[in-house]
């Protein structure tokens, strides 16, 4: 079932609902994270990215195209500045923002009481929670958390294209029936790879504004480019890494975290958005990412001289 297309509305009712508050900000400090890369075997790798990352249907999701972020509810001043990290981020990761302007598909929102405008979300927009059941959604506005992020993946053929409904071919009793089954066409009999693929068409992020005090713009930028570009596990945060700018909302002292995210988190991106290809397994999409992180922590060899 193709998701509506609901960014713009919820931008508005965002900002009617949201009492947000300009943020302090720290100083921006230097890039550099001079963390470790890669601690144990590939193996433990893929164990620690099939706990951060969601397997939709055993396939991780992902953009393919139409990224565009918007923040709403922060400083007038340094909005621009936080949306184009978010761009720089996304672009090292392989995927190319749209260019400006551009229908947001990824929508950060700043407030002092996120609880209650997810919560008031839901019950006035509902599409924007279309694919989570009723008791994802009941139980993350039921817990009280400094933020909330959600994504709506969609499921296409394997080269992108929208899938038919069930319900749209055949006789009148077909056009009548409820279902929401998906008719997928010129399927490939392969082990390999799938006749499908997820894709992440809209993320939101509703984060608390009160907790941004000492946090640097691309602290936040890459906190939000990883809750946007990856379908996180809702408890992600807590099995990642002391380091990992996943947890920036979570510490009590930001200054405790490195300035950008990890090479580790970098490489988590580029490893899943460097793939040709997006139709294959979970499993295969993991080994991927763990080859790509494991290559980019391996020192290139120097040259021998003339």
């Amino acid at each position: 079932m193709k998701l509506p297309s609901m960014v713009m509305p919820f931008a508005a009712a965002a900002l009617a609902l949201a009492a947000a508050s300009a943020p302090s900000l720290a100083d921006e400090a230097p890039a550099d994270s001079h963390d470790i890369v890669v601690e144990g075997t590939r193996q433990q790798v893929r164990n620690e990215i099939a706990h951060l990352l969601d397997d939709q249907g055993e396939q991780l999701a992902r953009f393919e195209n139409g990224f565009c972020p918007k923040v709403i509810g922060f400083d007038a001043e340094w909005t621009p500045k936080l949306e184009n990290l978010i761009r720089e981020d996304a672009a090292a990761a392989g995927i190319e923002p749209d260019p400006v302007p551009c229908r947001p598909t990824a929508v950060l929102i700043f407030t002092e009481a996120p609880q209650e405008l997810v919560t008031g979300l839901r019950t006035r927009m509902p599409g924007l929670f279309e694919g989570l059941q009723t008791a994802q959604t009941s139980a993350m506005v039921a817990e009280a958390r400094p933020f909330y992020g959600w994504r709506a993946v969609d499921l296409r053929d394997r080269d992108g294209r929208e899938l038919q409904s069930a319900s749209s071919i055949g006789s009148s009793t077909w056009n009548n029936s409820p279902t929401h089954a998906k008719i997928v066409r010129n399927a490939p009999n392969s082990r390999l790879q799938s006749a499908v693929r997820y894709e992440i068409v809209n993320s939101y992020l509703v984060a608390d504004i009160t907790k941004t005090p000492g946090m640097t713009l691309g602290q936040i930028a890459d906190f939000a480019a990883l809750e946007f570009l990856l379908d996180l596990e809702r408890d992600a945060p807590m099995q990642a890494r002391q380091d990992s700018m996943l947890r920036l909302f979570d510490v009590a002292d930001p200054t405790t975290l490195p300035p950008r995210m990890s090479d580790f988190e970098r490489n988590l991106l580029g490893g899943l958005y460097s793939q040709r290809e997006n139709n294959v397994r979970a499993n295969q999409q993991r080994g991927r990412i763990a080859r790509y992180i494991a290559q980019a922590d391996t020192p290139a060899e120097p040259k021998p001289g003339r």
